[in-house]
This record gives structure tokens, sequence and C-alpha cells, in this order.
């Protein structure tokens, strides 16, 4: 097929998309076996066209206007901006008369004068910073930063380990290599189990890494600690218990960011303590410096955190060596990044302890 004939085609998928959908155009140009990848994510035709339908219910694109187009054997790639007329609420954003301008590449794979294959690079971050919702501030910039990389990370390694797992238990069981098949299901149920916490996390990872507006409330540290550690409580075989000192320190912080950051501490502390007693204690402390409103500490008797999942944290840098067991720390990390809070940790003796300190926000 001769270039101009490979252009033609790209060209007349976008003519499609603007005057009639995204829909028409991909049911039109888009072969039975196409591949789309978005972002590094693969879907096949029909999860294309599914994924596109609920987003048009969202965002609209009134135009998508090409800018640059190059050829490369059978590959079309074009850069392009898509108008988008925003029509229902997104991440807490009500829609607006303004225009969303959204940059993307495509990369066209056309075999027989059909697209076998797109690959698509969609700018998320200018969208989301037109929505009103990143800040320009440099902190903050490096909280999206490290966030998008965490997640690419949890997504390469974490998720396809777990799925290559029921891969190979489903290809066993159809071919009746299993002799216990009630053991297969629960080994299946139990990665799909941990598939969706991991996915949870990484929408939690979202909304922080989002600028989000900071709600501060004064409140005492018992009404935040005591719920969680009763919780804990009721449903693992872990003792948890709180120590205060005899007047209780209130914080003017954002009591939900606070929240996030210690439930994910008791977590990983109950889910990492294996020892024979197993316990986790909260300590409430006055702050030594009158720069802190109040020193926190959660230490368990469990085993260490590992180095490769630690390091990152306390280095402030994303490694390759980062998995989904880390998850949880950059939440707590990022939620006392936004409190402008303090994170340290401490492994010299038995478990870990985990120390906060808390300004008072305005």
């Amino acid at each position: 097929m001769v270039v101009s004939e490979k252009v033609r085609i790209v060209h007349e998928y976008i003519n499609v998309a603007n005057e009639s959908s995204r829909v028409a155009a991909a049911t039109q140009f888009l072969s039975e076996d196409a591949t789309v990848i978005i972002n590094g994510e693969r879907l096949s035709r029909s999860e294309y066209i599914a994924l596109i339908e609920e987003s048009d219910r969202t965002f609209v694109p009134e135009q998508m206007t090409v800018e640059q187009t190059v050829v490369q054997g059978d590959q079309v790639a074009i850069r392009a901006t898509a108008t988008l007329d925003q029509i229902d609420s997104a991440y807490g954003v009500e829609p607006t008369d303004d225009a969303i301008e959204q940059p993307y590449a495509v990369f066209h794979r056309i075999v027989d004068g059909e697209i076998v294959e797109l690959a698509i690079v969609v700018d998320e971050i200018s969208k989301f910073r037109q929505l009103g919702l990143l800040s320009e501030d440099p902190t903050k910039e490096q909280l999206q930063d490290q966030y998008y990389q965490v997640l690419n990370r949890v997504l390469r390694h974490d998720l396809r380990n777990r799925l290559n797992v029921i891969r190979l238990t489903a290809d066993s069981l159809a071919d009746g290599d299993v002799e216990d098949s009630e053991v297969a299901g629960v080994k299946i149920r139990s990665v799909v189990d941990e598939l969706l916490q991991t996915t949870d996390k990484a929408r939690a990872l979202e909304q922080l890494a989002i600028d989000t507006p900071l709600e501060p409330t004064t409140f005492s540290l018992d009404s935040l600690v005591e719920p969680i550690l009763e919780a804990y409580n009721e449903r693992t075989d872990v003792s948890c218990s709180a120590s205060y000192p005899d007047e209780i320190p209130t914080v003017t912080t954002d009591k939900k960011l606070l929240w996030n950051a210690l439930n994910e501490l008791l977590e990983n502390a109950v889910v990492y303590t294996d020892g024979a007693e197993p316990e986790v204690t909260v300590a409430v402390q006055t702050p030594e410096q009158s720069r802190h409103a109040c020193a926190l500490s959660v230490e368990d008797n469990g085993s260490e955190i590992p180095s490769e999942v630690l390091k990152p944290i306390t280095e402030n840098s994303e490694t390759k060596l980062l998995h989904g067991n880390g998850i949880g720390l950059w939440i707590v990390k990022w939620c006392l990044t936004r409190l402008d809070g303090e994170l340290s940790f401490d492994q010299s003796g038995d478990g870990t302890r985990v120390n906060i300190l808390l300004p008072d926000l305005e």
C-alpha cells in the first residue's frame, strides 16, 4: 500500500470521528482483532469502543485537529489536539463553558487497508490542569510526577505478575491438570482480591496526586485514633492499642488525609506483624518543638519493612524495584507532604516504628 493511501485512511478516520463520533470511526476503520494501547494499557477493539462510549458521556470531542503526520513503514503517526466539551461532572468538577484542549499522539499500524493497531499517548495532566485540579506549586508537581511513576510500576509489575498467576491456574483447570479444583478456585479468588486491593489503592493515589483543596479542622487526636484501632481489633487477631499523654493534643489539619495516612500505617503494621503475640501500638505524644502541633508513632513487633520498599520512600525517589506492597507507604508519604508533616522510620530494634510530626494548618 502506498504512503498516500495510508495517510488517507488515517485522515478519513479522523474526519468520521469529527463529523460523527469516535465510536463510529472505530467501528468503521478498526479491524475486528485490532489492538489499542492507551498510555501503556492494552485493550481489545470492543474494550476500546466501550471505553470511548463511557468517556463521551463526560467529555465530548468537538474537534480533533491534526498538527503533524509522519509515515514510517506500515505506521502512520500523528500529533494532534482534541477540543473537548465537558457535559457532566468529572473529578468533582462541574461542567463550564470553557473547552478543554488535550494534546495527544497516535501511532496507527495499517495492514491491507485496515487499522490493526492504535497506540495512543494522551496528556492527562494537561486536562487536569485545565480543570483546575493541579497546582503550579513545585511540591505538588513533584507529587503528581511521583504518582504517575509509581502507578506505572504497579501496573507493569504487580498487575502483570498476578494476572499471570490467574492465567496459569485457569489454564491448568481447563486442561484438567489440577487435582483439587476447589483449591485452584480459592487461589484465583485470592489473587483477584489482591488485584482489587491494588487498584483501590491506585485510585486513592490518584486522589492524593490531584490538588484537591485541603479542609483543615481542629480535633483531638483520640477522636481520630480510637475508631481506627477499634476497626482493626474487631477484624484481626492483632492487639492494637494506643497511649496518650495526660493532656491529649489537638491539631488543626485535614482530618481525612491524616486518617488515610494513619490507616495505611496500621494496615501495613497489622499485615506484616508475624510474631507469636502480634502487637501494634499507636503513641500520641506532646511534640518537643513548638513548630509541631502533634507527634504520632505507630510501632509493631513484626518483621522489618524490606529495604527495596522503604528506600524509595525515604530517598524520595521511585525505583524499578518498587511494587504494590509499597503503595500504602506512598499514600502515607504524600498525605504528610500535603499536610506539611514529617515522616521517619526506626528499625533499630524489634519491629518497626514509624514517626509522624505535624504542624497546625492555617
